[in-house]
């Protein structure tokens, strides 16, 4: 799915943190676990430590791509 460059913008200035796993996950060459479509769906809300302890999971899983 491709994003519109103003939305990807609003995402990075807005979301920070949502920009970031946008990016993480755009760039992977496995689809999105249950997990992560229950975020971005919202079916599953993160809180602020949360989703920088999941952030940090998705940055080092992805580390040696």
């Amino acid at each position: 799915m491709l994003l519109s460059s103003g939305l990807i913008n609003y995402l990075k200035t807005h979301f920070p943190a949502m920009f970031r796993m946008y990016c993480i996950l755009k760039d992977r060459a496995k689809p999105p676990t249950p997990e992560e479509v229950a975020i971005a769906s919202a079916k599953q809300v993160l809180d602020a430590k949360s989703e920088s302890e999941y952030i940090q999971r998705l940055e080092t899983s992805t580390e040696n791509i």
